[in-house]
Protein backbone atom coordinates (compact mmCIF):
# COMPACT_ATOMS: atom_id res chain seq x y z
CA UNK A 1 0.00 0.00 0.00
CA UNK A 2 1.00 3.59 -0.62
CA UNK A 3 -0.10 5.99 2.08
CA UNK A 4 -1.39 9.52 1.53
CA UNK A 5 1.55 11.88 1.02
CA UNK A 6 3.84 9.13 -0.33
CA UNK A 7 6.13 10.31 -3.12
CA UNK A 8 6.97 7.98 -5.97
CA UNK A 9 8.01 8.53 -9.59
CA UNK A 10 7.23 12.25 -9.58
CA UNK A 11 3.83 11.61 -7.98
CA UNK A 12 2.32 12.46 -4.64
CA UNK A 13 -0.35 10.01 -3.52
CA UNK A 14 -3.52 11.76 -2.39
CA UNK A 15 -5.90 8.94 -1.48
CA UNK A 16 -7.08 5.44 -2.34
CA UNK A 17 -9.88 5.29 -4.90
CA UNK A 18 -10.34 1.55 -4.54
CA UNK A 19 -8.58 -1.71 -3.87
CA UNK A 20 -9.02 -5.41 -4.34
CA UNK A 21 -7.22 -8.68 -4.99
CA UNK A 22 -5.14 -7.27 -7.85
CA UNK A 23 -3.91 -4.19 -6.00
CA UNK A 24 -5.09 -0.62 -5.62
CA UNK A 25 -5.96 2.49 -7.60
CA UNK A 26 -5.03 5.88 -6.15
CA UNK A 27 -5.81 9.49 -6.82
CA UNK A 28 -2.48 11.29 -7.10
CA UNK A 29 -0.87 14.55 -8.20
CA UNK A 30 1.72 14.51 -10.98
CA UNK A 31 4.17 17.15 -9.78
CA UNK A 32 5.81 18.15 -13.07
CA UNK A 33 2.53 18.93 -14.83
CA UNK A 34 0.54 19.79 -11.70
CA UNK A 35 -2.40 17.62 -12.68
CA UNK A 36 -4.52 14.99 -10.99
CA UNK A 37 -4.04 11.43 -12.21
CA UNK A 38 -5.17 7.91 -11.39
CA UNK A 39 -2.43 5.47 -10.41
CA UNK A 40 -2.95 1.74 -10.59
CA UNK A 41 -0.52 -0.36 -8.53
CA UNK A 42 -0.15 -4.13 -8.83
CA UNK A 43 -0.17 -5.92 -5.47
CA UNK A 44 3.17 -7.23 -4.17
CA UNK A 45 1.97 -10.82 -3.90
CA UNK A 46 1.32 -10.86 -7.67
CA UNK A 47 4.81 -9.75 -8.65
CA UNK A 48 5.99 -13.38 -8.54
CA UNK A 49 3.33 -14.37 -11.09
CA UNK A 50 4.59 -13.59 -14.62
CA UNK A 51 1.06 -13.71 -16.12
CA UNK A 52 -0.23 -11.04 -13.73
CA UNK A 53 2.72 -8.72 -14.43
CA UNK A 54 2.47 -9.37 -18.17
CA UNK A 55 -1.25 -8.51 -18.12
CA UNK A 56 -0.44 -5.25 -16.34
CA UNK A 57 2.27 -4.41 -18.89
CA UNK A 58 -0.01 -5.32 -21.78
CA UNK A 59 -2.72 -2.96 -20.52
CA UNK A 60 -0.19 -0.11 -20.33
CA UNK A 61 1.19 -0.80 -23.81
CA UNK A 62 -2.24 -1.04 -25.42
CA UNK A 63 -3.51 2.14 -23.76
CA UNK A 64 -0.34 4.03 -24.68
CA UNK A 65 -0.83 3.30 -28.37
CA UNK A 66 -4.40 4.49 -28.62
CA UNK A 67 -5.23 8.19 -28.76
CA UNK A 68 -8.95 8.84 -28.59
CA UNK A 69 -11.36 10.95 -26.60
CA UNK A 70 -13.18 7.68 -25.92
CA UNK A 71 -10.28 5.68 -24.47
CA UNK A 72 -8.72 6.24 -21.04
CA UNK A 73 -5.38 7.97 -21.54
CA UNK A 74 -2.13 6.62 -20.11
CA UNK A 75 0.66 8.92 -18.93
CA UNK A 76 3.37 6.63 -17.59
CA UNK A 77 4.17 3.03 -16.66
CA UNK A 78 6.97 1.11 -15.03
CA UNK A 79 8.71 0.06 -11.85
CA UNK A 80 9.09 3.11 -9.62
CA UNK A 81 10.80 3.68 -6.29
CA UNK A 82 8.96 5.33 -3.41
CA UNK A 83 10.56 7.74 -0.95
CA UNK A 84 10.93 4.89 1.56
CA UNK A 85 12.96 2.84 -0.93
CA UNK A 86 10.20 0.35 -1.80
CA UNK A 87 9.63 -0.52 -5.46
CA UNK A 88 6.22 -0.71 -7.13
CA UNK A 89 4.81 -1.36 -10.61
CA UNK A 90 2.58 1.61 -11.44
CA UNK A 91 0.33 2.57 -14.33
CA UNK A 92 -0.38 6.32 -14.36
CA UNK A 93 -3.62 7.12 -16.15
CA UNK A 94 -6.12 9.83 -16.91
CA UNK A 95 -8.38 10.60 -13.97
CA UNK A 96 -11.96 10.62 -15.24
CA UNK A 97 -13.73 13.67 -13.82
CA UNK A 98 -16.88 12.53 -12.01
CA UNK A 99 -16.31 9.06 -13.41
CA UNK A 100 -18.71 6.14 -13.01
CA UNK A 101 -18.72 2.94 -14.97
CA UNK A 102 -21.84 2.17 -16.99
CA UNK A 103 -22.71 -0.66 -14.61
CA UNK A 104 -24.25 2.07 -12.44
CA UNK A 105 -26.70 2.86 -15.25
CA UNK A 106 -27.85 -0.59 -16.43
CA UNK A 107 -30.42 -1.30 -13.72
CA UNK A 108 -33.24 0.10 -15.84
CA UNK A 109 -33.96 0.52 -19.54
CA UNK A 110 -32.27 3.59 -20.99
CA UNK A 111 -33.81 6.01 -23.49
CA UNK A 112 -32.73 4.79 -26.90
CA UNK A 113 -30.96 8.00 -27.97
CA UNK A 114 -28.81 7.94 -24.83
CA UNK A 115 -28.00 4.24 -25.22
CA UNK A 116 -27.16 4.71 -28.89
CA UNK A 117 -24.94 7.71 -28.12
CA UNK A 118 -22.97 5.56 -25.67
CA UNK A 119 -22.70 2.73 -28.22
CA UNK A 120 -21.43 5.20 -30.84
CA UNK A 121 -18.86 6.67 -28.45
CA UNK A 122 -17.53 3.24 -27.46
CA UNK A 123 -17.41 2.24 -31.13
CA UNK A 124 -15.24 5.33 -31.73
CA UNK A 125 -12.87 4.13 -29.01
CA UNK A 126 -12.76 0.60 -30.43
CA UNK A 127 -12.12 2.01 -33.92
CA UNK A 128 -9.17 3.99 -32.60
CA UNK A 129 -7.82 0.87 -30.89
CA UNK A 130 -8.31 -1.22 -34.04
CA UNK A 131 -6.10 1.19 -36.01
CA UNK A 132 -3.21 -0.20 -33.95
CA UNK A 133 -4.39 -3.81 -34.16
CA UNK A 134 -5.68 -3.79 -30.56
CA UNK A 135 -8.61 -6.07 -29.72
CA UNK A 136 -10.09 -5.26 -26.30
CA UNK A 137 -11.68 -8.69 -25.58
CA UNK A 138 -13.67 -7.56 -22.52
CA UNK A 139 -16.11 -4.84 -23.59
CA UNK A 140 -18.90 -4.53 -21.00
CA UNK A 141 -20.60 -1.84 -18.91
CA UNK A 142 -18.03 -2.18 -16.11
CA UNK A 143 -15.21 -1.24 -18.50
CA UNK A 144 -16.87 1.87 -19.91
CA UNK A 145 -16.47 5.06 -17.88
CA UNK A 146 -18.74 8.08 -18.13
CA UNK A 147 -17.33 11.45 -17.13
CA UNK A 148 -19.24 14.44 -15.77
CA UNK A 149 -19.83 15.77 -19.30
CA UNK A 150 -21.45 12.54 -20.43
CA UNK A 151 -18.52 11.36 -22.54
CA UNK A 152 -17.87 7.61 -22.57
CA UNK A 153 -14.33 6.27 -22.26
CA UNK A 154 -13.27 2.67 -22.79
CA UNK A 155 -11.02 1.35 -20.02
CA UNK A 156 -9.40 -1.79 -18.62
CA UNK A 157 -7.34 -3.18 -21.49
CA UNK A 158 -5.96 -5.91 -19.23
CA UNK A 159 -7.19 -8.68 -21.57
CA UNK A 160 -6.46 -6.76 -24.77
CA UNK A 161 -4.33 -8.26 -27.51
CA UNK A 162 -2.16 -6.27 -29.86
CA UNK A 163 -1.83 -7.45 -33.44
CA UNK A 164 1.98 -7.31 -33.42
CA UNK A 165 2.47 -8.92 -30.00
CA UNK A 166 2.66 -12.54 -28.97
CA UNK A 167 -0.79 -13.57 -27.82
CA UNK A 168 -0.62 -15.06 -24.34
CA UNK A 169 -3.91 -16.94 -24.71
CA UNK A 170 -3.62 -20.70 -24.93
CA UNK A 171 -5.71 -22.59 -27.46
CA UNK A 172 -9.17 -23.40 -26.16
CA UNK A 173 -8.99 -20.94 -23.27
CA UNK A 174 -11.91 -18.67 -22.40
CA UNK A 175 -11.39 -14.93 -21.92
CA UNK A 176 -14.07 -12.33 -21.29
CA UNK A 177 -17.25 -11.81 -19.29
CA UNK A 178 -20.03 -14.39 -19.86
CA UNK A 179 -22.93 -11.92 -20.22
CA UNK A 180 -21.23 -10.17 -23.16
CA UNK A 181 -18.93 -12.72 -24.82
CA UNK A 182 -19.14 -13.53 -28.52
CA UNK A 183 -19.96 -17.13 -29.55
CA UNK A 184 -16.41 -17.65 -30.83
CA UNK A 185 -14.99 -16.40 -27.52
CA UNK A 186 -17.37 -18.72 -25.64
CA UNK A 187 -15.98 -21.65 -27.64
CA UNK A 188 -12.41 -20.63 -26.79
CA UNK A 189 -11.60 -19.84 -30.41
CA UNK A 190 -9.34 -17.15 -31.80
CA UNK A 191 -11.12 -13.78 -31.78
CA UNK A 192 -10.66 -10.58 -33.73
CA UNK A 193 -12.15 -7.08 -33.63
CA UNK A 194 -15.57 -8.45 -34.62
CA UNK A 195 -15.74 -10.14 -31.22
CA UNK A 196 -15.56 -6.67 -29.68
CA UNK A 197 -18.47 -5.67 -31.96
CA UNK A 198 -20.55 -8.52 -30.50
CA UNK A 199 -19.68 -7.51 -26.93
CA UNK A 200 -20.57 -3.90 -27.71
CA UNK A 201 -23.85 -5.09 -29.23
CA UNK A 202 -24.62 -7.07 -26.06
CA UNK A 203 -23.78 -4.01 -23.95
CA UNK A 204 -25.96 -1.79 -26.18
CA UNK A 205 -28.80 -4.32 -25.78
CA UNK A 206 -28.35 -4.22 -21.98
CA UNK A 207 -28.55 -0.43 -21.93
CA UNK A 208 -31.72 -0.46 -24.00
CA UNK A 209 -33.46 -3.34 -22.22
CA UNK A 210 -32.28 -2.84 -18.65
CA UNK A 211 -31.01 -6.44 -18.64
CA UNK A 212 -28.38 -8.46 -20.46
CA UNK A 213 -29.39 -10.31 -23.67
CA UNK A 214 -29.56 -13.71 -21.98
CA UNK A 215 -30.55 -14.90 -18.51
CA UNK A 216 -28.93 -18.09 -17.24
CA UNK A 217 -28.35 -19.89 -13.93
CA UNK A 218 -24.57 -20.05 -14.23
CA UNK A 219 -21.66 -19.07 -16.43
CA UNK A 220 -21.50 -22.25 -18.59
CA UNK A 221 -25.23 -21.95 -19.30
CA UNK A 222 -24.70 -18.31 -20.25
CA UNK A 223 -21.91 -19.25 -22.65
CA UNK A 224 -24.18 -21.81 -24.32
CA UNK A 225 -26.87 -19.15 -24.72
CA UNK A 226 -24.48 -16.99 -26.70
CA UNK A 227 -23.52 -19.97 -28.84
CA UNK A 228 -26.97 -21.46 -29.52
CA UNK A 229 -29.80 -19.03 -28.70
CA UNK A 230 -31.13 -15.83 -30.22
CA UNK A 231 -31.75 -12.88 -27.93
CA UNK A 232 -35.34 -11.67 -27.58
CA UNK A 233 -36.27 -8.92 -30.02
CA UNK A 234 -34.96 -5.71 -28.51
CA UNK A 235 -38.07 -3.84 -29.70
CA UNK A 236 -40.12 -5.91 -27.24
CA UNK A 237 -38.01 -4.57 -24.37
CA UNK A 238 -37.38 -1.02 -25.58
CA UNK A 239 -40.64 0.66 -26.65
CA UNK A 240 -40.15 3.40 -29.20
CA UNK A 241 -36.85 2.05 -30.50
CA UNK A 242 -36.64 2.71 -34.27
CA UNK A 243 -36.55 -0.52 -36.29
CA UNK A 244 -33.34 0.56 -38.02
CA UNK A 245 -31.55 0.90 -34.69
CA UNK A 246 -32.99 -2.40 -33.45
CA UNK A 247 -31.79 -4.17 -36.60
CA UNK A 248 -28.27 -2.83 -36.10
CA UNK A 249 -28.20 -3.96 -32.44
CA UNK A 250 -29.13 -7.50 -33.49
CA UNK A 251 -26.67 -7.47 -36.40
CA UNK A 252 -23.86 -6.57 -33.98
CA UNK A 253 -24.88 -9.71 -32.06
CA UNK A 254 -24.97 -12.02 -35.08
CA UNK A 255 -23.70 -15.50 -34.24
CA UNK A 256 -21.26 -15.57 -37.16
CA UNK A 257 -18.63 -12.81 -37.25
CA UNK A 258 -19.09 -12.31 -41.01
CA UNK A 259 -22.69 -11.18 -40.43
CA UNK A 260 -21.70 -8.37 -38.06
CA UNK A 261 -20.42 -4.93 -39.08
CA UNK A 262 -16.96 -5.61 -40.46
CA UNK A 263 -15.21 -3.30 -38.00
CA UNK A 264 -15.82 -0.70 -35.32
CA UNK A 265 -15.18 1.99 -37.94
CA UNK A 266 -17.88 0.45 -40.15
CA UNK A 267 -20.27 0.50 -37.19
CA UNK A 268 -19.44 4.16 -36.53
CA UNK A 269 -20.14 4.97 -40.18
CA UNK A 270 -23.49 3.16 -40.07
CA UNK A 271 -24.55 4.96 -36.91
CA UNK A 272 -23.53 8.33 -38.30
CA UNK A 273 -25.43 7.60 -41.50
CA UNK A 274 -28.53 6.82 -39.44
CA UNK A 275 -28.06 10.06 -37.52
CA UNK A 276 -27.79 11.98 -40.79
CA UNK A 277 -31.00 10.38 -42.04
CA UNK A 278 -33.01 11.88 -39.19
CA UNK A 279 -32.33 9.72 -36.13
CA UNK A 280 -30.96 12.30 -33.73
CA UNK A 281 -28.15 10.82 -31.62
CA UNK A 282 -26.44 13.16 -29.12
CA UNK A 283 -22.65 13.40 -29.02
CA UNK A 284 -22.67 13.14 -25.20
CA UNK A 285 -25.17 12.37 -22.44
CA UNK A 286 -24.56 14.79 -19.53
CA UNK A 287 -28.22 14.52 -18.50
CA UNK A 288 -27.68 10.80 -17.83
CA UNK A 289 -24.87 11.63 -15.39
CA UNK A 290 -27.05 14.23 -13.71
CA UNK A 291 -29.81 11.65 -13.24
CA UNK A 292 -27.77 9.83 -10.59
CA UNK A 293 -28.42 11.27 -7.15
CA UNK A 294 -25.24 10.12 -5.41
CA UNK A 295 -22.10 12.11 -6.24
CA UNK A 296 -18.92 10.18 -6.97
CA UNK A 297 -15.22 10.79 -6.98
CA UNK A 298 -13.21 10.74 -10.20
CA UNK A 299 -12.10 7.20 -11.01
CA UNK A 300 -10.83 4.84 -13.63
CA UNK A 301 -12.53 1.58 -14.55
CA UNK A 302 -10.98 -1.57 -13.20
CA UNK A 303 -13.84 -3.94 -12.60
CA UNK A 304 -12.15 -6.77 -10.79
CA UNK A 305 -9.92 -4.40 -8.86
CA UNK A 306 -12.31 -1.75 -7.62
CA UNK A 307 -15.76 -3.27 -7.56
CA UNK A 308 -15.72 -7.07 -7.36
CA UNK A 309 -19.21 -8.36 -7.88
CA UNK A 310 -20.86 -10.45 -5.23
CA UNK A 311 -23.33 -12.17 -7.50
CA UNK A 312 -23.00 -15.29 -9.60
CA UNK A 313 -20.85 -15.45 -12.69
CA UNK A 314 -23.85 -15.18 -14.96
CA UNK A 315 -25.03 -11.82 -13.67
CA UNK A 316 -25.28 -8.80 -15.92
CA UNK A 317 -21.95 -7.46 -14.70
CA UNK A 318 -20.35 -10.83 -14.13
CA UNK A 319 -16.71 -11.28 -13.34
CA UNK A 320 -14.20 -11.48 -16.15
CA UNK A 321 -13.08 -15.03 -16.86
CA UNK A 322 -9.38 -15.69 -17.31
CA UNK A 323 -7.78 -18.69 -18.91
CA UNK A 324 -5.52 -19.01 -15.87
CA UNK A 325 -5.52 -16.99 -12.68
CA UNK A 326 -2.77 -16.69 -10.11
CA UNK A 327 -3.91 -17.38 -6.58
CA UNK A 328 -4.26 -14.20 -4.57
CA UNK A 329 -4.75 -13.09 -1.02
CA UNK A 330 -7.22 -10.38 -0.01
CA UNK A 331 -5.76 -6.91 0.43
CA UNK A 332 -6.69 -5.56 3.82
CA UNK A 333 -5.78 -2.62 5.97
CA UNK A 334 -6.44 -1.07 9.35
CA UNK A 335 -9.78 0.55 10.05
CA UNK A 336 -9.53 3.90 11.79
CA UNK A 337 -12.33 5.65 13.63
CA UNK A 338 -12.66 9.40 13.20
CA UNK A 339 -15.00 9.86 16.20
CA UNK A 340 -13.55 11.99 19.03
CA UNK A 341 -13.04 10.33 22.43
CA UNK A 342 -15.94 10.59 24.87
CA UNK A 343 -15.62 13.15 27.64
CA UNK A 344 -16.98 12.88 31.18
CA UNK A 345 -16.29 12.06 34.78
CA UNK A 346 -16.28 8.29 34.19
CA UNK A 347 -13.64 8.32 31.47
CA UNK A 348 -11.53 5.42 32.81
CA UNK A 349 -14.39 2.84 32.98
CA UNK A 350 -15.49 3.95 29.52
CA UNK A 351 -11.97 3.43 28.18
CA UNK A 352 -11.76 -0.01 29.80
CA UNK A 353 -15.11 -1.03 28.37
CA UNK A 354 -14.05 0.28 24.97
CA UNK A 355 -10.78 -1.66 25.04
CA UNK A 356 -12.60 -4.80 26.12
CA UNK A 357 -14.99 -4.32 23.19
CA UNK A 358 -12.05 -3.97 20.80
CA UNK A 359 -10.44 -7.14 22.16
CA UNK A 360 -13.67 -9.09 21.77
CA UNK A 361 -14.19 -7.69 18.27
CA UNK A 362 -10.64 -8.60 17.30
CA UNK A 363 -11.12 -12.12 18.61
CA UNK A 364 -14.35 -12.45 16.64
CA UNK A 365 -12.65 -11.20 13.47
CA UNK A 366 -9.73 -13.59 13.96
CA UNK A 367 -12.11 -16.50 14.52
CA UNK A 368 -14.09 -15.62 11.42
CA UNK A 369 -10.90 -15.31 9.38
CA UNK A 370 -9.79 -18.78 10.50
CA UNK A 371 -13.20 -20.20 9.59
CA UNK A 372 -12.98 -18.51 6.19
CA UNK A 373 -9.51 -19.93 5.54
CA UNK A 374 -10.67 -23.41 6.51
CA UNK A 375 -13.74 -23.21 4.24
CA UNK A 376 -11.65 -21.93 1.34
CA UNK A 377 -8.99 -24.62 1.77
CA UNK A 378 -11.57 -27.40 2.08
CA UNK A 379 -13.58 -26.24 -0.93
CA UNK A 380 -10.43 -25.80 -3.01
CA UNK A 381 -9.54 -29.44 -2.40
CA UNK A 382 -13.09 -30.52 -3.27
CA UNK A 383 -13.14 -28.48 -6.49
CA UNK A 384 -9.73 -29.79 -7.56
CA UNK A 385 -10.80 -33.36 -6.85
CA UNK A 386 -14.07 -32.93 -8.79
CA UNK A 387 -12.26 -31.45 -11.80
CA UNK A 388 -9.69 -34.26 -11.72
CA UNK A 389 -12.55 -36.77 -11.68
CA UNK A 390 -14.24 -35.07 -14.63
CA UNK A 391 -17.21 -33.95 -12.53
CA UNK A 392 -17.13 -30.28 -13.52
CA UNK A 393 -20.78 -29.82 -12.57
CA UNK A 394 -20.00 -30.68 -8.95
CA UNK A 395 -16.90 -28.48 -9.05
CA UNK A 396 -18.97 -25.52 -10.20
CA UNK A 397 -21.70 -26.13 -7.60
CA UNK A 398 -19.16 -26.26 -4.77
CA UNK A 399 -17.34 -23.13 -6.01
CA UNK A 400 -20.61 -21.23 -6.49
CA UNK A 401 -21.79 -22.16 -3.00
CA UNK A 402 -18.55 -20.89 -1.46
CA UNK A 403 -18.71 -17.62 -3.45
CA UNK A 404 -22.28 -17.09 -2.23
CA UNK A 405 -21.20 -17.62 1.40
CA UNK A 406 -18.01 -15.57 1.14
CA UNK A 407 -18.54 -12.79 -1.41
CA UNK A 408 -15.67 -10.56 -0.28
CA UNK A 409 -12.43 -12.61 -0.45
CA UNK A 410 -11.07 -13.13 -3.99
CA UNK A 411 -10.35 -16.86 -3.60
CA UNK A 412 -13.97 -18.08 -4.01
CA UNK A 413 -14.34 -16.04 -7.21
CA UNK A 414 -11.10 -17.50 -8.52
CA UNK A 415 -12.41 -20.99 -7.76
CA UNK A 416 -15.58 -20.21 -9.72
CA UNK A 417 -13.47 -19.11 -12.69
CA UNK A 418 -11.41 -22.27 -12.45
CA UNK A 419 -14.52 -24.46 -12.38
CA UNK A 420 -16.11 -22.50 -15.24
CA UNK A 421 -12.96 -22.89 -17.36
CA UNK A 422 -12.97 -26.64 -16.72
CA UNK A 423 -16.68 -26.88 -17.62
CA UNK A 424 -16.20 -24.87 -20.81
CA UNK A 425 -13.27 -27.08 -21.84
CA UNK A 426 -15.49 -30.12 -21.30
CA UNK A 427 -18.31 -28.58 -23.37
CA UNK A 428 -15.98 -27.61 -26.21
CA UNK A 429 -14.43 -31.08 -26.24
CA UNK A 430 -17.80 -32.86 -26.58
Amino acid sequence: MLGPGSRIGGLVIDSVIGRGAMGEVYRATQLTLKRKVAVKRIAEHLLSHPEAVARFEREAQCLARVHSAHVIGVHDFGKMTADDGSEHYLLVMELVDGGRSLRHYVGRAMEWRQATSLALQVAEGLAAAAEFGVVHRDVKPDNIMLNARGIAKLADFGLARSGDSTDMTVAGSVLGTPAYMSPEACRGEEVDARSDIYALGATWYHLLAGRSPFQAANAPAMLLCHIDEEAAAITSLSPGLPPQIAALVHRCMAKHPDLRPASARALVDELRALAMSGFSVPAAVPELVASLDTPTDPATAETNLLTPRTGGAASGTAQTLLATEASTQPVSGPVHSSAPPARGTRRRPAVIVGLLGLVLAAAAVLGWALLQDDAISRTTREVDAAIAAGDTDRALRRADALAARLPDPPEPRLLVRKAVAAEVQRIVAT
